[in-house]
């Protein structure tokens, strides 16, 4: 992937790279943490996932809340052709069922004025050895409100299942 924003475009006083997590070894889970979303606005994560596991599930969690219960998705997914809708108490936005897919993710995270933490997640599925892709889409609702996003962590539900040259951007976006 190449630099975003791209070099010379004008826009990096907007987004910019705060920091970049490369796995060097498979590992459940990343953490970004320091942040302040208040300062910050607005952010994005750039992915890419080696899935280690069969049967995975990555969610994205909010200031080391990991309770279920406070967060809501709703999903759209087409794979193999077919288009599936899901919803429930879940942070996961993505179910992965087969080990060597890999998952190009853009994740949006905003805390709204009502102090929910929203985000909006858009995926393509490249799935091993089968020639096929499929898309993915989720919103995530945090149910609890709080005053400033402090650290984020995406959390595979298998051991080790983001795999070695997996890669995470995280950006600031501001108006």
């Amino acid at each position: 992937m190449g630099d975003f924003p791209p070099q010379g475009s004008g826009i990096s006083n907007v987004i910019q790279l705060i920091q970049t997590i490369t796995v060097s070894v498979d590992t459940t889970s990343i953490t970004f943490s320091n942040l302040d979303i208040n300062t910050d606005k607005k952010y994005m994560i750039d992915a890419l996932i080696n899935c280690k596991q069969n049967n995975t599930s990555y969610s994205l969690f909010v200031n080391n809340n990991t309770t279920a219960a406070n967060y809501y998705r709703t999903e759209l997914n087409a794979d193999f052709g077919a288009v599936a809708t899901t919803s429930g108490n879940d942070a996961g936005f993505i179910f992965i069922s087969q080990a060597g897919d890999r998952l190009y993710a853009d994740i949006k995270i905003i805390l709204g004025d009502d102090g929910l933490t929203r985000s909006q997640t858009q995926i393509q599925r490249d799935l091993f050895g089968i020639g096929n892709q499929g898309v993915w889409l989720a919103s995530i609702a945090y149910s609890v409100a709080i005053a400033n996003i402090t650290r984020l962590d995406i959390v595979g539900n298998n051991a080790d299942s983001i795999g070695a040259g997996s890669f995470f951007r995280l950006y600031r976006i501001k108006p």
